[in-house]
């Protein structure tokens, strides 16, 4: 049978680490987060394209930079959640990202490499951040939606999303239907 994955919701934070090269870290690091916002928005004439980041939702396919995780945090509101719905548009379960989670969860960490550079880019938006189709033979059985989670500062980021061992491709994810209130743009060096 055919299912959605839906989420959706009020504020939610996108993170995308990546690691850079010395020469990228050292022209980074001497320009203001306006001006790595704008590249990351997608602003490629006022820097040297050797330079260029690449867009904000997409550093992961920028050849020169290793892009380590990517996730987003759902902030605990009514208006937050995350829905299986049937080919029909039907809600077959949905989850208040207010309540505590029954669903199965496995954590992530992530490590810096000492004397290394990164990038870390935090997006809050709203609106629907996944409407993904997926099928399963048979009833859905929520005993076999696992979450796998970052543990990143702290903060928990929704990496991957499982049915029955397999992983749910979020790739159906479109940006028009999201409204982006804010950009975060952090160069370090560990």
């Amino acid at each position: 049978m055919k299912y959605k994955l839906v989420i959706s919701g009020e504020r939610m934070y996108e993170i995308s680490v990546a690691k850079l090269s010395k020469d990228m870290y050292d022209y980074w690091s001497t320009k203001s987060e306006d001006e790595l916002r704008s590249n990351l928005q997608g602003d490629e004439d006022n820097f040297p394209e050797k330079f260029h980041l690449g867009h904000y939702y997409d550093l992961n396919s920028n050849s020169k930079i290793k892009h380590i995780l990517e996730g987003f945090l759902i902030g605990r509101s009514k208006q937050n959640t995350l829905a299986i719905t049937d080919e029909f548009g039907r809600t077959i379960k949905e989850w208040v990202y207010d309540e505590s989670y029954e669903l199965d969860s496995s954590d992530i960490e992530v490590y810096y490499e000492d004397n290394s550079y990164y990038i870390e880019t935090y997006v809050i938006e709203k609106g629907l951040y996944c409407d993904q189709e997926f099928e399963i033979d048979g009833e859905f059985d929520e005993e076999k939606l696992k979450l796998i989670q970052i543990d990143y500062m702290g903060w928990y980021f929704l990496k991957e999303v499982h049915y029955d061992g397999k992983k749910i491709e979020m790739e159906n994810c479109p940006l028009d239907c999201r409204d982006v209130s804010e950009i975060s743009v952090k160069i370090i060096k560990y």
